[in-house]
């Protein structure tokens, strides 16, 4: 499976990360994965929230399959018909999940959540960072027919507003970008550029409250269910956890992280570990983790982070 991602206009330590249209080993489940963990910081319950989860999953594995020889994500045929005010929120979301991938891939930021800074102007969605605790804020958008001059540039002053809004607080982004998702593609394309931006050196994000979220995932669904076999030995020898309501997604993490892990130092170090160099090329390798078995390599998806995600295969899908 594949996606192509460009990387464009980055300037300065990031200038390497310029790149024409490239193809990556993207597939179903790696793109829930992000969908699903992408953002956070929603106020309800445990049981509202897992619910929440599994709706999203269920809205992003309706919208994309796999199609054609070699294999690319594109748009189902009940996306393209899907009347226009409803398809904007579902839209959304895979804008959200595809720049979380290119955050992930490109820049060697795992975690993405919602920007929280007050200021004037349109902001930005997305902001994380990287295993220098380096900040970059990242302006997710998604469109059915491709994109404008003006959208773009619309995008880039968002981005480009938030770090100007950030620097208030005292933070300073390493890098401002737009990721916009192209879904009239097949495979699906992703542009990923960085505007002109702020010169001053990074400073830090404190981590704690993002870590705290991303990591909720898991432990909030095995609070209202047992813990559930993924199907798939190699998974279920070291991974726990459980479908997500809907019953065709699971979704795990590593078992030492549930068992004595709940602390957002020891999910720092995990995170920490993830953005390691080594760490990143072998997920950026994926398929990767299951090359030498090309069903597991479809069903499932491994982050260095370490969750997993597997899906439940139907005639159709």
């Amino acid at each position: 499976m594949t996606v192509t991602i460009e990387v464009s206009a980055f300037t300065g330590p990031y200038a390497g990360k310029n790149a024409p249209p490239t193809s990556y080993p993207i597939g179903l489940p790696e793109l829930l994965n992000r969908a699903i963990t992408v953002g956070g910081f929603v106020v309800g319950s445990a049981a509202h929230r897992t619910m929440r989860r599994g709706a999203i999953g269920a809205l992003v594995r309706s919208s994309v399959h796999v199609i054609g020889a070699p294999p690319a994500l594109s748009v189902t045929l009940l996306y393209e018909r899907t009347e226009s005010s409803e398809k904007a929120g579902i839209t959304f979301r895979l804008g959200m999940a595809f720049a979380a991938i290119a955050a992930s891939r490109i820049l060697g930021v795992p975690a993405l959540t919602h920007v929280g800074v007050l200021g004037g102007g349109r902001r930005a969605d997305l902001v994380g960072a990287d295993a220098l605790n380096q900040t970059h804020i990242v302006e997710a958008k998604a469109r059915a027919h491709g994109f404008s001059t003006t959208e773009e540039a619309h995008a880039k002053a968002q981005a480009t507003n938030t770090a100007a809004n950030l620097l208030l607080t005292g933070t300073t982004a390493a890098t401002a970008s737009t990721c916009l998702t192209d879904l009239s593609n097949s495979p699906l394309a992703v542009k990923l550029t960085d505007p002109p931006g702020s010169e001053d050196e990074p400073r830090r994000l404190d981590r704690p409250e993002l870590l705290r979220e991303y990591y909720s995932v898991v432990p909030e669904l095995l609070s209202m269910k047992d813990r559930e076999p993924s199907g798939i030995p190699v998974v279920d020898d070291h991974v726990d956890g459980a479908w997500l309501p809907g019953g065709d997604i699971w979704i795990g993490l590593e078992r030492p992280l549930l068992e004595t892990g709940r602390t957002t130092q020891r999910w720092d170090r995990v995170m920490e570990s993830a953005m390691a160099d080594e760490r990143l090329s072998r997920e950026n390798d994926r398929d990767g983790q299951h090359a030498d078995d090309e069903d597991l390599a479809r069903r499932s998806f491994t982050a260095s982070d370490g969750h997993t995600v597997v899906l439940r295969e139907h005639d159709g899908l």
